[in-house]
């Protein structure tokens, strides 16, 4: 998963910060030494979108990402969220950046 600040529309005095992505498998990413001894793997990926709010403490889940990803990165300009690369469950790079626009 990736953490994003995104300033409030008060500036900083109603900031939040929107997670998203990741694997989500409960076992985390896992290595399968028939394969390769260096390289990690996930077995779900998750497109779910949460914002936490650290002025009252509290995450709830807003509305999913276009696409499911992990070991993405994420930058905000003009208010938009912009997610983009990463990988698949099936280890393909994520082509589409996905803009959100999260106030």
């Amino acid at each position: 998963m990736i953490a994003t600040y995104m300033q409030g529309s008060l500036g900083d005095e109603n900031g939040y910060i929107i997670i998203t992505g990741g694997c989500d498998d409960p076992l985390g990413n896992q290595r399968d030494p028939a394969v390769s001894k260096e390289l990690f793997y996930c077995t779900s990926v998750t497109n779910s979108t949460f914002k936490f709010d650290p002025f009252d403490n509290s995450i709830k889940e807003v509305a999913q990402a276009p696409h499911a990803r992990y070991r993405h990165a994420a930058a905000v300009a003009n208010g938009k969220l912009f997610v983009f690369g990463g990988r698949d469950v099936t280890d393909t790079l994520v082509h589409p950046v996905d803009v959100r626009y999260l106030r």
